[in-house]
């Protein structure tokens, strides 16, 4: 849920950071009145949220502050957002992940047993996601896209 919650908070702060980093930090001061907002008419109306703890919610608030905060991180997310070599992820993407799907049913058909079926569809399967996910993105957009990766796994696993 914590995560969830910070991941839409990051998304709905994408387009403000081709703005520029001020702007950001105006945008985050908002969210953070917002966010205080609800919270005071939640606590007035129900006595809390249920089910989610103040202190798991100004955790995730401060985790989106240091986000917000990061330089390296706004750069590199705006030098995604206009990077022209989207659509050749896209292309690739799509070619990468057409070429494995074939390539799974050919090596499946060419497994002996059902376990063995199994774990070659499993392990091809491992490979395809890692490859769209994260090996293509990083080879065709390099160091914004490694940038953005490494930060935002910084933040969740923190």
């Amino acid at each position: 849920m914590r995560r969830l919650l910070l991941l839409l908070t990051l998304l709905f702060s994408l387009p403000a950071l081709a703005d520029g980093v001020d702007e950001m930090g105006r945008e985050a001061e908002g969210i953070q009145r917002n966010i205080e907002q609800v919270r005071r008419v939640l606590q007035e109306r129900m006595g809390g949220l249920p089910g989610i703890d103040q202190q798991t919610i100004e955790t995730m608030r401060r985790k989106v502050m240091v986000l917000a905060a990061d330089k390296t991180f706004l750069k590199a997310a705006g030098d995604l957002w206009q990077s022209p070599d989207r659509n050749t992820l896209l292309v690739a993407e799509l070619i990468f992940a057409v070429f494995m799907y074939f390539f799974k049913a050919w090596r499946q058909a060419k497994a002996s047993n059902w376990f063995t079926r199994l774990l070659t569809g499993l392990s091809l399967s491992l490979v395809t996601w890692a490859g769209v996910g994260f090996v293509l993105p990083a080879i065709i957009l390099g160091a914004p896209y490694r940038i953005v990766v490494t930060t935002l796994w910084r933040a969740f696993t923190s």
